[in-house]
């Protein structure tokens, strides 16, 4: 028997759906600025280390970085702007993010082609997954940083909003093989034993 869900499950778990944000946007975006780091090395083959290290909201556009402050030989940047979106694909990995101890904005950056600094911020997301594409090419920065209270709140509203949970659908149990009726033509895969033996007792000497 086919374990199919028929036409009434496959309606309830439609109305689940419909129910947990089918009406509500697909995408919400914010522009944000990646505050970036500018270390000293302690490698004595690298003179310095660029590393993400948190996330503002955009005050304004802009294409180039701007120094915050040095201190301690640690340049701290306010890099250029990027959008950082939320998709109801990808609710469940919001989900699970924010289940972790300290939820995490994922940045990506990529070695820079042009311009004054050595690399370019290319992506900041909340899924993991979406910045697994680039730990394969080596010279990628790949990091988390901390997502904000507010951030996390934007998060959480958007994930609750449109988090469907799994719909049970029952599933209908096959007959044992043994069971099964006999066909014409073809041997038992099980042979039937005891009370189940065409023309014997059950066994309890009655």
């Amino acid at each position: 028997m086919s374990n199919t869900p028929d036409e009434s499950e496959r309606t309830a778990a439609d109305d689940a759906q419909h129910e947990y944000g089918a009406d509500l946007p697909v995408t919400v975006s914010q522009r944000v600025s990646v505050v970036v780091e500018r270390r000293p090395s302690e490698n004595r083959w690298i003179d310095e280390t660029w590393m993400p290290v948190g996330i503002v909201p955009a005050a304004e556009d802009r294409d180039t970085w701007r120094l915050l402050r040095e201190a301690d030989g640690v340049e701290t940047y306010l890099a250029a702007t990027l959008t950082l979106s939320l998709h109801r694909s990808e609710v469940e990995a919001y989900k699970l993010n924010l289940s972790n101890d300290v939820p995490t904005v994922l940045i990506v950056m990529t070695p820079s082609e042009s311009g004054d600094m050595p690399y370019d911020v290319v992506l900041a997301t909340c899924a993991a997954y979406e910045a697994e594409g680039y730990l394969m090419g080596g010279d990628e920065l790949v990091e988390p940083v901390p997502m904000p209270p507010a951030f996390i709140a934007w998060v959480k509203e958007f994930a609750d909003a449109r988090y469907a949970p799994a719909a049970f659908v029952k599933r209908h149990r096959d007959k044992a093989p043994a069971l099964v009726d006999h066909k014409f033509g073809k041997d038992p895969i099980f042979a039937r034993t005891g009370r189940y033996e065409a023309g014997e007792d059950d066994g309890d000497g009655l």
